[in-house]
């Protein structure tokens, strides 16, 4: 099976929204899959889901960390979260960004403990940690 976009999927949603029993729990999932793709969840999901396709969205030419860059994928926090484990992440490679509010409060965190350290565009240092740099406003608060 191919890679869909957001955009076939909301095509594919309207073209078979009559074939929903109308009042079902189907139905009202299927709305709601429809208000998500059409009220800016479009931006949160990307076309296509699983990265550009080859040739398409990357340059055939595009070095390692530009095709990294490029996958980048935003996840939201899960609208029904009761425990409130999840977090907005942006995922690069297999790195994690999580920036969200709690408590009044800006949090950030970096996960990097399941990132792939061997790829193509990832450079380690002699103990196989990715250099990294933090900055704030544009000013630098760490780097290692």
């Amino acid at each position: 099976m191919g890679c869909f976009s957001t955009d076939d999927l909301l095509t594919v949603l309207r073209e078979n929204a009559a074939d929903v029993p109308k009042g079902s729990l189907f139905a009202d999932a299927w709305a709601l899959l429809d208000r998500i793709l059409t009220d800016g969840g479009t931006e949160c999901l990307p076309a296509p889901w699983d990265g550009p396709a080859e040739g398409t969205l990357i340059p055939h030419d595009a070095d390692p960390e530009t095709r990294i860059n490029l996958c980048a994928r935003f996840t939201p926090q899960a609208p029904v979260d009761p425990e409130g484990d999840t977090h907005p992440c942006t995922t690069v490679g297999t790195a994690q960004v999580y920036t969200y509010r709690k408590d009044g409060q800006l949090i950030v965190g970096v996960e990097t403990d399941a990132m792939d350290s061997t790829g193509d565009g990832v450079e380690t240092d002699a103990d196989g940690n990715t250099p990294m740099t933090i900055t704030v406003n544009g000013n630098v608060v760490f780097t290692g």
